[in-house]
């Protein structure tokens, strides 16, 4: 058992390959870059999984929504940016 990073970028969808039980534990700014920090199994074979980073005010399908789970909000530039990341469940 481990628990892993990834570095995201504040763009409306990212892929990332993770072992396939990956757990999502948090996202949060570390320094400049936002981060997401998972629970995973590093021997289980990769899946890719969606990330979904929405700003406030933004357009969010109900649909899309409920294909994803949410993992926190972060806030960039003193605040000036808000952030909320969303991971696909499968």
């Amino acid at each position: 058992m481990a628990i892993w990073k990834w570095i995201l970028e504040p763009t409306d969808v990212q892929h990332i390959s993770m072992p396939i039980a990956a757990e999502a534990l948090s996202v949060q700014m570390q320094g400049t870059q936002m981060c997401l920090w998972t629970y995973v199994h590093p021997t289980e074979d990769l899946v890719v999984r969606r990330i979904r980073v929405v700003g406030t005010g933004h357009q969010f399908a109900r649909e899309e929504r409920d294909a994803l789970q949410y993992v926190g909000t972060v806030q960039m530039l003193g605040g000036n940016l808000v952030w909320h990341v969303f991971i696909s469940k499968e």
